[in-house]
Order: structure tokens, then sequence, then C-alpha cells
């Protein structure tokens, strides 16, 4: 074990609320009596010292509260303009290395919730939100800004001004989870036996977990699967060689889910995605990585199509990976790293001649309870075993097996990550449409919901690309899908 540095800068941050701008809102106009508008600040972040944190530091503010006369006329705003309005908290920020350019640091966001109340002693309550992350100021080595940030829920504006000070040089704090972490071939691998949720299969395989997963309250990422498969994607295709350590992944799911909720305060974008889980198109085009999608490498098919009426003569997931394995094989194959979109969720295939790796940021893809995002290596060390049914082997072979419920190996190498996909993923939706099928004929929207998977290609825009376009099958799209 050796001990890793980790550069912190520290910056003595404050922040004043200047005006509140509000809209006519229609709500809040029906209330009687005094209208009394408050600001309370959360800041969540790193803690100053010891090792890189597991857990965010949070500070909360609350401003003085001021009454608004009227509504909808000349007077529909609100300004705070003494120093018991001002506050200051020193935020370290913890270097990214090998990142995306803007943003240098781990995020430090500081929410402002706008709270109401119609009368002094009743109860605030939250009418509107945003955030901001800090630590973009500082990678930026902007010292002092003052902007007009946008409010959610359309009541209006907000002005702040902010001011940063380096506090000093940074501080380096320690971090062991080996001695190989730098080599990203060899940071943090253990060997694991899943077993899938049919409990028909297991696999035997090198896994490595980051600290958290999308969903944990460090991240807070809900619902950014697709922003957090850009930015890994992105990674990816910058370290060609390379995978992320532990240290990096936790850092590229703190990135992505920044970015998603950035993108959760543009109204736009949540007026044509209210659950707020924007497709990839979407993504791509807001440009929160400079990557973009190849058309004619990419693929979209069915699981086990043959086994529904509606779905007869369209690409299959097999004849997909066919196809992928192929391109692998070819001696002048460079790696390449799809964005897969199935089931309402996004996650990465990084192909590489030796071995495949399932990228995948929510741990309960893996397992139940698994909270922590994960990569699955597929190598010549990777084995898959399936339980054997007795009759079922009498019958294949004329003798009866031994025992019921023994184990055989099925398959073993990269074929294991094809068999992963289908067996611990599409094996269970798979199951129950084929006995909804064998009642009445399915649905061929249910069959494109849970059937579907798109295999996207990804590559790096170079800085003269004019334009970021994201899915094949966009109706912007210049070329096709591949199809067999």
């Amino acid at each position: 074990m050796v001990v890793k540095m980790v550069k912190i800068k520290k910056f003595h941050v404050k922040i004043r609320t200047l005006k509140l701008e509000l809209g006519v809102d229609d709500n809040i106009e029906a209330f009687d009596g005094v209208k009394m508008m408050a600001i309370k600040m959360k800041w969540k972040g790193e803690p100053k010292f010891g090792l890189v944190p597991f857990h965010y530091k949070q500070k909360k503010d609350v401003t003085s509260r001021r009454i608004l006369k009227k509504l909808g006329q000349a007077n529909n705003s609100i300004e705070w303009n003494n120093d018991g309005d001002e506050f200051e908290n020193v935020c370290c920020f913890t270097e990214v290395s090998g990142c995306y350019q803007s943003l240098k640091y781990s995020p430090w966001d500081v929410s402002f919730n706008v709270l109401y109340s119609n009368n002094l002693e009743a109860k605030m309550v939250l009418i509107g939100k945003m955030v901001v992350n800090v630590a973009e100021m500082a990678s930026k080595m902007v010292s002092e800004i003052e902007e007009k940030l946008p409010i959610t829920l359309n009541i209006g504006k907000l002005s702040i001004s902010a001011t940063l000070h380096n506090v000093g040089k940074p501080e380096p704090s320690t971090e062991s989870k080996d001695k190989n972490e730098g080599s990203s071939k060899k940071s943090a691998w253990e060997v694991k036996e899943l077993q899938s949720r049919d409990g028909q299969t297991r696999l035997k395989t090198n896994v490595f977990f980051a600290s958290f997963d999308q969903c944990s309250d460090k991240a807070a990422g809900e619902s950014a699967c697709t922003a957090l498969v850009a930015v890994i994607s992105h990674w990816l295709q910058s370290n060609r060689d390379a995978m992320p350590t532990r240290s990096e992944f936790d850092n590229l799911i703190l990135q992505g889910s920044s970015e998603w909720r950035k993108l959760c305060q543009n109204d736009t974008y949540i007026n044509d995605f209210p659950n707020k889980h924007f497709d990839l198109e979407t993504i791509l085009r807001a440009g929160i990585r400079p990557i973009a999608i190849s058309h004619d490498q990419s693929f979209v098919g069915f699981f086990s199509p043959e086994k529904f009426e509606s779905l007869q003569g369209v690409m299959s997931f097999d004849q997909i990976w066919d196809k992928i394995s192929s391109i692998a094989e070819d001696t002048a194959f460079e790696p390449r790293v799809y964005i897969i979109s199935w089931n309402d969720h996004f996650f990465v295939l990084k192909v590489e001649a030796s071995a495949y790796y399932i990228i995948d940021t929510l741990g309960e893809r893996l397992f139940e309870g698994c909270n922590k995002a994960y990569v699955l290596k597929f190598d010549d060390s990777t084995m898959m075993y399936e339980k054997v049914n007795a009759e079922e082997k009498s019958q294949k072979n004329g003798t009866k097996a031994k025992e019921a419920g023994k184990e055989e190996m099925i398959c073993n190498g990269k074929e294991c990550c094809r068999e992963f996909i289908k067996r611990f993923l599409a094996a269970i939706p798979l199951k129950e449409l084929e006995e909804q099928e064998e009642k009445e004929t399915v649905s061929y929207f249910s069959l494109h919901h849970r059937l579907q998977i798109e295999f996207n290609s990804s590559y790096l825009l170079s800085s003269s690309s004019s334009s970021l376009t994201s899915s094949p099958f966009s109706s912007s799209a210049t070329s096709t899908p591949s199809y067999l």
C-alpha cells in the first residue's frame, strides 16, 4: 500500500442575496394577508480536512424576511441590502485529474430555496429552487462574479453577488481503495461471483465498485444515467488504453450528476421531459461533453424477436452481438465505446480486443440491494455456469442426471458478456412477455419498451465539428442505424 496525494484548493466564499424579481403567480397572489419572502441557502460540499470524503458537509443559512407589497405591478421585487444577509463559508475543492476542462474541481453545490409565507406566524413554504456549483467559478479562476440566476417553477429571477478568494496553497489530502492505483487495469479489481435474479445462472468475473452510485445523497443523480454515460464515454474515448480508477470513477459520477442537475434547471428541457429522464439526443445536443454517435456503426434490435408475432424479421440482440464480435476480431480493430439504451436505462460497453467491459452507474442493475456503481470485466478468466434441470438433462442425453440442481459451465471469456446481458438483465422481462404472448398478442409498444436495445457507437468530436448529433435513430440523423 502507498499513500496517494490529492491536491485540495481552499477558497473563502461569500454570497450575498441582492434582489428577487417575481413574475405574476396566481398561486401566490391568491393568498390573503402580507406576502413575505426569504431565501434559504444550503452549502453542500467536502469537509475541510482529512481523507477524500465519502460524505458531504452541509451548512444552512437563511436571509431575513422581506415583505412584498404588490404583485404584477411595479413593486414585484424584493431587495436585501444589508450585511446581515451576506453569508460565507470556507470551501475545499478537490482537484480532479484527467477530467473535462470546465470541471477542474469536484462539485460544491449551493442551493437557493425561495420561501414564502402570508403570515408572520405561519411556517414558510418552498416555492422555488435553483443550484449553483461554486466549484465551477473556482475552476475558471474567477475571483468575483455577479449575475442573475433563474429560479425554477417560473416564479422569477434571483440576483446574487458571489466572491471567491484563494486562501492558501493547495492542501494535500491522503488517500489509500492500492499500490497499483495509478495503473487503471490493475486498480481495485476483485474476483466476484454473481447470481442472476432468476437463480439459474452464476457468473465469476473481475469487478470493481465505485464508492457510491448515482442515487446516493452524494451524487444526487436519481435520473442522471443519460448524462452519466456521456461523461463516462468521453473519459473512455480520451483515455483509449485505460479504465478509470475508483477515485476517477467516483468523480465521473459526481460530474455527470452535476451536469444533469444543471439541465434540470432549464425549463425547456423539463417541459419536454417532466420526469427529468432525458434522452440521448437531448444530452448530446446540450454539449455537456464533446462526443457524438457514429450512425453507420450503431445498431438497434430486440431480444428474441422470433418469439413474438409483431417482431418477425427485425434485428435480434444476438445478430447485433455477432456483428460487434466480428468487428473486434479484426487485426486493425481500435477499442470502441458503445452507449447502450435498454429498458429506460443507459449504460456503457467498452469493446477491446482482449476484454469487454460493462460500466453501469446504477448498482441495483447488478443485484438487489447494491448501491454502488460498478465495472464488470469479461476476459479469458471469466466463467459462467447454469443450473441443470434433472429432467431436461435426461431428455438430452438419454441418461438421468445424478443430482438435480447441478451446475455446468455454459461459456467462458468475452462471450460471457453477451450471456450476462441476456441472462442477468433481460431474462425476466423476456420470460414475462413470452408468457403473455401465449395468451394473446403482446402490443408492439410493450415489446419496444422492454425488449428493444440500442448500441450507440460514440466518438470524440474535434474542435472543428459544427454540430452535435446523438442517437442514430434521430429524425435529424444524416444516416441510418445498421441492420443485418
